[in-house]
């Protein structure tokens, strides 16, 4: 009679963890591919919505510094808050309540501080959709106000205008004058919060994000990718470096490299 031996609690083990050295990875990758499918919906979604109220209502409205574009976007959206955070980047660095933190490749920003979904968000609106009223509000001068679509009909290239973005920011107003950030991890401190290309000139898709990207080198491509949501309803994965072709406002000329 052939005598069969058992295998060891320690043999076990060792083949349980080669198991899991083969499969964890492929795991997490997996999970990784499912969320960021669900951050391009999510600017899938969010750019329907506001090329909806542009359409039926004309430039976004800005009733206020706590609320910017909430209002008219997330009310096409009601029924769908947690739309406003990427899976990849959806909990804030820090709450500072009745303040802002911006955001990060990995981190929401939080408008205000609430803990509530409709006040932390993971994407930037492109600036020049407001109301030129936001100008006035500001006191920004008159010198940009031709470059604000001020109807649904100034967007003459909808397949590359872009109305969201991946940001660590609520919103942008890019030109082609913006250099690119050496910080891909989260907003330059010597860069204004808010402002032009560097709020969306993150390293959060296409790779690992992490504080690595904190300080790279500009003159070649840049590292990482992310999520471009069109007028015309389609949604680009775009590298760093693609950004800077898209049409962001009314008199926007693509720069020559």
């Amino acid at each position: 009679m052939v005598s069969r031996r058992a295998f060891s609690l320690i043999e076990l083990l060792v083949v349980i963890a080669i198991l899991a050295a083969i499969l964890l990875p492929t795991l997490a990758a997996a999970r990784r591919q499912a969320q960021e499918t669900e951050c391009r919906n999510n600017v899938k979604q969010l750019a329907s919505a506001a090329s909806m109220y542009l359409s039926q209502d004309g430039p976004i409205s800005y009733p206020s510094l706590r609320s910017v574009w909430f209002p008219a976007v997330m009310g096409n959206l009601w029924w769908q808050r947690k739309v406003m955070l990427c899976p990849t980047a959806a909990t804030p660095a820090e709450s500072r309540p009745g303040h802002w933190v911006s955001g990060s490749a990995i981190n929401a920003w939080s408008w205000y501080g609430s803990s509530a979904a409709e006040t932390n968000g993971s994407y930037a609106l492109n600036g020049w959709l407001y109301s030129t009223a936001i100008n006035t509000r500001f006191g920004w001068g008159s010198d940009a106000l031709t470059n604000y679509f001020q109807s649904e009909t100034a967007i003459r290239y909808p397949s590359t205008t872009p109305v969201f973005v991946d940001g660590v920011w609520p919103d942008m107003w890019p030109m082609p004058t913006d250099e690119p950030s050496s910080d891909l991890f989260q907003l330059n401190p010597n860069q204004n919060e808010g402002g032009g290309m560097n709020v969306a000139t993150i390293a959060r898709h296409g790779l690992a994000p992490s504080k690595s990207y904190s300080k790279v080198d500009t003159s070649g491509p840049l590292p990482g990718r992310v999520n471009v949501g069109l007028t015309d309803g389609h949604v680009e994965v775009s590298t760093l470096n693609n950004l800077w072709l898209y049409t962001w406002n009314a008199n926007y000329v693509i720069p020559v490299k």
